[in-house]
């Protein structure tokens, strides 16, 4: 398991923020489904904002998500 979480933690650094936002919004629609159980997105949040990402980074999200407000 140990290995597993190791790659996890490369394939994130690794990660651009379109995949970082991906990731989230993927994580959202499955909780959202029934898929993942309550807080896998607060938790996914959690995670990749400790690799310093901020979501969304997409320009197009963010007009989407938080109607154009750059305050976040």
């Amino acid at each position: 398991m140990g290995s597993l979480l190791a790659r996890l933690n490369r394939l994130e650094k690794a990660m651009t923020p379109k995949d970082g936002d991906i990731q989230l919004i993927s994580a959202l629609m499955d909780e959202l489904a029934g898929n993942a159980p309550a807080g896998a997105y607060e938790r996914a949040i959690e995670r990749l904002s400790l690799r310093g990402h901020n979501f969304p980074r997409s320009p197009e999200l963010r007009v989407l998500l938080l109607g154009g407000n750059d305050e976040h």
